[in-house]
């Protein structure tokens, strides 16, 4: 019987439970197992299923901060366009100088930032209390709500990333006792079939050399991160 290591997560932990579960069942003297094997692997796929779902949301917000966050720069990018024709095309000028010091990609260049979100602000600001840029006011109304938008966003990916953090520290320690108690089946076994070590044997799936319970791939035990 090849021991699981901690190498080997819920694919391979799950399906090698579900082997013995099996194969043990028709055994009347290893009857008392059938409910402890059930249940690990039931937790086991409860708490990578909860995981799993939560670490897959905030992967999908994330695509939502990233098409926020171009929707902020786009628009700061825009604005900074009507201004220049505003102002001749003259970078110099001082109206232009007063709301991009710097240019306006460079305002935008962090990603969902501390950095962008002062720079956004203070840009609004301008916008909304001087009135050489009033012309703005309208786009600049566009830019605070994809600011608010991408500002919300953000927060609700934190509370994610949280959960998931929580979410995956439950799954390795269920996973952990699921292969604690799948390990120590052998010796239970033998203590019930003392005489029986060939039948014994027979019941635990064996591992090829990569650590997988079958041949064919299991794939991934954690999704790709992003």
């Amino acid at each position: 019987m090849q021991q699981l290591s901690e190498n080997q997560g819920y694919h391979v932990i799950s399906s090698c439970l579900r082997y013995v579960q099996l194969r043990s069942a028709g055994l009347p003297a290893l009857a008392a197992f059938k409910d402890t094997l059930g249940g690990y692997r039931t937790q086991l796929t409860t708490d990578w299923n909860a995981y799993q779902d939560v670490q897959e949301q905030r992967i999908a917000l994330s695509g939502e901060v990233g098409y926020l966050d171009s929707e902020v720069d786009n628009l700061v990018i825009t604005i900074g366009q009507m201004l220049l024709m505003q102002v001749g095309r003259d970078r110099k000028a001082p109206a232009y100088r007063r709301l991009f010091p710097e240019s306006p990609s460079s305002l935008v260049v962090e990603l969902a930032g501390p950095r962008q979100e002062k720079n956004v602000s203070v840009l609004l600001e301008t916008i909304r209390t001087e009135e050489a840029y009033a012309p703005l006011r309208v786009k600049a109304a566009e830019l605070e709500a994809a600011m608010t938008a991408l500002k919300q966003a953000v927060s609700r990916r934190a509370d994610l990333y949280a959960q998931e953090a929580s979410a995956r520290a439950r799954y390795l320690m269920t996973a952990d006792a699921a292969r604690r108690a799948y390990n120590s089946l052998y010796h239970q076994f033998m203590l019930a079939l003392p005489d029986k070590k060939r039948l014994v044997e027979s019941l635990f799936h064996p591992l090829n050399r990569a650590g997988a319970s079958d041949p064919a791939s299991l794939g991934s035990d954690t999704p790709v991160e992003e």
